[in-house]
């Protein structure tokens, strides 16, 4: 397993300060309104002052076409803090994309929750058209609905827009659920050092 190391420093007034993504994603927050509170450790991880902060983290692959991305990540400072999870991407098109983050201890019910959306092979309901969703804290949702013809899948993520892969297959489904197996494991195995 090779782990990649990211360090993000900003300049600001002549002194340089350690960024992670998420420091730097909440300086893009939008400017006047309030920001949206953290529901994840990966999104709430703030770093000790004047500390080194690390990324570290391995991309998992892509499904369709790369619309939907994901990687395992830790995030750590020189004094002790650290975070661990998974990060999935999601594009809806050429300029648009969200992002959701997942805790560890999310990822055995998002599982279960994928595994029940992939057995839905038919309207499981009375009416012409049918919606079943999982969600978790960080704003990932995987759902199955219906066609005319049959059952598709669909990604989303993102907390204040969202960006959506539609019509996935179960073989994409399958492989993102895969995606999701190896980060659990690759998780764990951090924990345990």
């Amino acid at each position: 397993m090779r782990m990649t190391s990211v360090l993000v420093l900003s300049l600001f007034g002549g002194v340089a300060t350690a960024q992670t993504p998420a420091t730097v994603r909440e300086a893009r927050q939008p400017s006047g309104g309030t920001a949206t509170p953290a529901s994840t450790r990966l999104e709430g991880f703030k770093p000790s002052a004047g500390s080194l902060v690390t990324l570290a983290y391995d991309d998992l692959g892509d499904i369709n076409f790369g619309r939907v991305r994901a990687d395992v990540r830790e995030m750590r400072d020189s004094k002790g803090g650290v975070v661990r999870g998974v990060l999935v991407r999601v594009s809806d098109s050429q300029f648009h994309q969200e992002e959701a983050f997942v805790d560890p201890d999310e990822l055995p019910e998002l599982l279960k929750g994928i595994d029940a959306i992939m057995r839905t092979r038919t309207n499981p309901t009375t009416f012409k058209s049918f919606e079943l969703r999982y969600s978790t804290r960080g704003e990932l949702e995987v759902s199955a609905y219906n066609t005319d013809a049959y059952v598709q899948y669909a990604i989303h993520a993102g907390r204040l827009t969202k960006a959506t892969a539609l019509n996935l297959n179960s073989e994409d489904l399958a492989k993102f659920r895969a995606m999701l197996v190896t980060a659990h494991e690759r998780l764990a195995a951090a924990a345990a050092r």
